[in-house]
């Protein structure tokens, strides 16, 4: 099991421009091809969020979660927060790799991953920082 941070010191560095997990605001359940969907959106700072959540096209016990942000200035940390329960207890990163330099602003900055009872599985182009050991 995993629930979502919003705020928290042991997440790491965190401001109103760059949350440590994406600020969604509106959530609405809609029907994609005819799966049974999840659309949210959000706004910090300059940046604004998007997020949908469907379940897994092969695994029936999985919600696949797109997130991406559009951004308008090089961005702090960016990226989802967990605290994971279970054997890998601890709290869980994920988010995209990326560039410092972030040249071409604005920019749309994606990334994705799954969950399931084992736990977070990130996406092609997806970093995980595992729990902390301790």
């Amino acid at each position: 099991m995993a629930e979502s941070l919003e705020t928290t010191a042991d997440a790491g560095p965190s401001d109103q421009r760059w949350p440590v997990s994406p600020v969604i605001t509106e959530l609405m359940a809609v029907e994609i091809a005819p799966v049974p969907s999840l659309l949210g959106v959000g706004a910090a700072g300059r940046s604004h969020f998007s997020l949908a959540v469907t379940a897994h096209p092969h695994r029936g016990d999985t919600l696949l979660f797109e997130v991406a942000c559009r951004v308008h200035e090089p961005p702090g940390r960016l990226g989802s927060a967990y605290l994971q329960a279970g054997p890998a207890a601890g709290i869980v990163l994920v988010g995209p790799a990326l560039d410092p330099a972030c040249a071409e602003l604005p920019r749309t900055i994606r990334w994705s991953y799954a969950i399931d009872p084992a736990g977070i599985t990130p996406a092609d182009g997806t970093t995980v920082v595992p729990p902390a050991a301790g």
